[in-house]
C-alpha cells in the first residue's frame, strides 16, 4: 500500500535531512534503515513530484505543495518515526509539527491513490 504526502519545497528538506543526514542524528540502527527504506520508497523524488494539494482540501489557487507518493510502510509509521526522531535531535523538533500536519487530510493521504 502507498501513502501520499502534501507539502511545500520549504519543508521538504527538513524530511530529507532524516534520510540524508542519518548517520549524524541520535538514531537508532533500526530508524536509520526505516529513513533509508522511507526515502528509496518515494521521498527522495520529492524535487520533481507534481504540484497538487490534497484531494480533501479546499481549493487553493495558489497551491505550491508538491505531492509524494511513498511505497513503503505506512503514514502511521513515517509519522511515528519523525516523531522518534524530532524527540531525540533538538534541532529537528519541526519534524514533530509535520507528523502532526499529516494525521490531517490535508498533509497525508491514506491509501493513495484514493479509492
Amino acid at each position: 500500500m502507498a501513502f501520499a504526502i502534501f507539502y511545500n519545497d520549504e519543508d521538504l528538506p527538513v524530511l530529507e535531512r532524516v534520510a540524508v543526514d542519518r548517520q549524524s542524528l541520535s538514531m537508532t540502527n533500526t530508524d536509520k534503515q526505516t529513513a533509508l527504506a522511507f526515502w528509496n520508497g518515494g521521498l527522495k523524488d520529492w524535487r520533481s513530484a507534481p504540484i497538487e494539494q490534497s484531494p480533501f482540501e479546499g481549493f487553493i489557487p495558489t497551491n505550491t505543495a508538491r505531492r509524494i507518493v511513498i511505497t513503503f510502510g505506512t503514514l502511521l509509521g513515517f509519522r511515528d518515526l519523525l516523531y522518534r526522531i524530532a524527540s531525540a535531535n533538538p534541532s529537528l523538533l519541526y519534524l514533530r509539527a509535520l507528523a502532526d500536519d499529516m494525521g490531517r487530510e490535508c498533509g497525508g493521504v491514506e491509501p493513495w491513490p484514493v479509492v
